[in-house]
């Protein structure tokens, strides 16, 4: 569904705005309930979730559609409408660029992005933001090939600072076969949480994994 007047919204929103001392910021949320003119939205505001309404005319916005708004002091004014959180809220990412194995572990930067409507996923950084809060499906995959049997590799979850699941824990047989680690999970998550890839080898210098086939991560939001 959409807006039906996003012009009168925003210079609602603009007008309220130009009163010295008002706030006005952009945020993103979800439909919570809707009737003609009024919406219940929880919106993302970073760390905290404030339930806020449309005063506008806006037409019935079926729940979990997802919407961008302007909170202008204590009203919100939805200003588009985009579908729903599972199709918005999602990353697929890959790893193209070359890497080599670290004697230890660490963050694994996926490089590529496939799809990412909502840019939740911060190529630099290596983490998935997630915009509202929830339920997280996340899928990754990390290998290389090994130089020596003995050397290993593990992929795992973090959420925020702490590590939520380990990955399968392949040792190499030989040189030359690919070690190759998959981790899964769903995660409870609350708006402006990080989830990202960690992964650990015992052996630091060889040659990693690229491909958008085999060294990739799904990250998907399910349901609150």
């Amino acid at each position: 569904m959409t807006v039906v007047h996003p012009h009168r919204q925003l210079a609602r929103a603009v007008a309220g705005a130009s009163k010295p001392g008002t706030p006005i910021r952009h945020a993103r949320g979800v439909v919570i309930s809707s009737t003609i003119g009024q919406s219940v939205v929880t919106l993302d505001g970073g760390a905290t979730n404030v339930t806020a309404f449309n005063y506008g005319h806006v037409a019935s916005l079926p729940a979990g559609t997802v919407v961008d708004a302007l909170v202008v002091g204590h009203k919100t004014y939805v200003i588009g409408a985009y579908g729903t959180p599972q199709a918005t809220f999602r990353a697929r990412v890959h790893r193209s660029g070359a890497w080599t194995t670290v004697n230890g572990s660490g963050i694994f930067g996926y490089d590529t992005i496939d799809t990412d409507p909502s840019g939740s996923y911060n190529t630099g950084t290596g983490q998935f933001t997630c915009p509202v809060p929830g339920l997280y499906r996340v899928y990754a995959q990390v290998w290389f090939s090994p130089t020596a049997a003995g050397q290993r590799e593990q992929a795992s979850i973090f959420h925020g600072a702490t590590e939520t699941t380990a990955g399968s824990f392949p040792v190499a047989q030989a040189a030359g076969a690919i070690v190759l680690s998959s981790v899964y999970d769903e995660i409870q998550c609350a708006a402006a949480d990080t989830l990202q890839i960690d992964h650990s080898e015992n052996v630091a210098g060889v040659a990693g994994g690229t491909s958008g086939v085999s060294a990739y991560a799904l990250f998907s939001y399910l349901h609150p």
